[in-house]
C-alpha cells in the first residue's frame, strides 16, 4: 500500500483497492475457488489507476528478497 501511495495515490483509496480487492482473493480462499490473482484483481479494477509497470515494481519479487539478509541476521541474534 505504501508503494501505490508513494505514486501518487491517496491513502484513503489506495486502501480502498488494496482492502477491497484482498478480501475478493481471501474469499476464494476461504470458498476453495479458482479466481484471479491478486494483481489481476487489480488490473480489473476500474478505480485502480496504475498502470502496468507500476504493477510490475508492487509486484517484483526480487523487491522483497532484496532485504533478505538483513531478517536473517536479527533472526539469528534473537534469543531465546
Amino acid at each position: 500500500m505504501l508503494t501505490v501511495v508513494s505514486k501518487g495515490v491517496l491513502r484513503e483509496d489506495a486502501y480502498k483497492w488494496v482492502q477491497r480487492n484482498a478480501m475478493k482473493v481471501w474469499e476464494d480462499i476461504q470458498n476453495a475457488v479458482a479466481g484471479p490473482t491478486y494483481r489481476e484483481r487489480l488490473e480489473a479494477d476500474p478505480d485502480c489507476t496504475l498502470t502496468a509497470e507500476q504493477l510490475d515494481q508492487i509486484f517484483d519479487p526480487w523487491a522483497f528478497l532484496q532485504r533478505k539478509d538483513a531478517i536473517f541476521e536479527r533472526l539469528e541474534a534473537l534469543e531465546f
